[in-house]
This record gives C-alpha cells, sequence and structure tokens, in this order.
C-alpha cells in the first residue's frame, strides 16, 4: 500500500506545482462534514440499489430530515423557531441512531 500512497501524494504534489488545484470552488474553506463518511462500501452499495429500486431504509429517511433540520436551525434567527427546530434535531438524531444500531444489530 505505501507505494500507491506515494504515487498520489505524487500525483497531489505535481498538480500543486502546475496549479491545477488553484481556484476551485471552496478553496480557502473547511471541507464539509459528512454524516455518512465512515459508511462501509458494502453498505453503501446495498443502500444505493435499494434507492434505486425506490426503496429508502428509515436509517437513510431520518438521516435525510435530520440534515434538513440541521439547515433549517442555521437558517433562522427566531429564538422559538430554533428552540422547536432543536428538539426535532434531538428526536431525528436519536431515532436516527436507534435506526442504524439496529441495521448493525448493536441493538
Amino acid at each position: 500500500m505505501r507505494g500507491f500512497e506515494h504515487i498520489v501524494e505524487r500525483q497531489i504534489q505535481d498538480a500543486i506545482e502546475d496549479g491545477s488545484l488553484s481556484g476551485l470552488p471552496g478553496e480557502g474553506r473547511p471541507l464539509p462534514t459528512r454524516s455518512d463518511a465512515f459508511v462501509d462500501p458494502v453498505e453503501a452499495a446495498g443502500f444505493q440499489m435499494m434507492a434505486k429500486s425506490g426503496a429508502v431504509p428509515e436509517e437513510l429517511r431520518l438521516r435525510r430530515a435530520l440534515s434538513e433540520a440541521r439547515a433549517a436551525f442555521a437558517a433562522t434567527a427566531d429564538p422559538e423557531a430554533r428552540a422547536r427546530l432543536m428538539r426535532e434535531i434531538a428526536d431525528l438524531d436519536l431515532r436516527h441512531n436507534l435506526a442504524r444500531d439496529k441495521r448493525t444489530g448493536r441493538l
């Protein structure tokens, strides 16, 4: 694996030197957080097959709703709306974690 890492690192350095990585959207900003960053590739493939067939697992539906609630929370300044959204986020986060734990057999 060290050889592969060396090749990738060299390609990145070459791209930096020739300016290919300059002026890209988001340059200088932190990477966005991803809730699915540590999803097993086999699980990801399974989720993709289910999505193509029209079936959306409860875990993914809750993850999407959680993401939307967090975006709404960030976009509002109204204290009452923020309090309601915080309750909604806490509820969705708990339900999402339970669905994930049930799927993985941790529950």
